[in-house]
């Protein structure tokens, strides 16, 4: 994969991280994004993930900073296994908008 593709790619994911700074989710959803609740404990506790709980009745959700969740999610075994520029990654990165037409693996 050439400098230019990988740029691309790390901007679309800067992009992304900028827009999920506004957007809050429950603790079911972060546990499964960051591998289970036990992980998502210890991130709390790091310091590693934003959280808020609102202030009124004891049974209020938390939420979590969506854009600290991504960075702290645990990586699919099946796109990590394999250097990006293998050719048994195309699929993965067809499946994600960067395929063998846009430029050269």
């Amino acid at each position: 994969m050439d400098a230019l593709s990988k740029d691309v790619i790390v901007r679309k994911y800067l992009s992304f991280l900028h827009r999920a700074e506004k957007h809050d989710i429950s603790w079911k959803k972060a546990a499964v994004y960051v591998g289970g609740e036990k992980r998502l404990e210890r991130l709390i506790a790091e310091g590693r993930i934003r959280y808020h709980k609102p202030d009124g009745a004891s049974n209020t959700m938390w939420r979590f900073n969506f854009a600290d969740i991504v960075n702290n999610a645990r990586p699919v075994s099946e796109l990590t296994r394999f250097p990006i520029d293998d050719p048994r990654m195309r699929p993965a990165l067809a499946s994600f908008g960067v395929g063998c037409t846009t430029f050269e693996l």
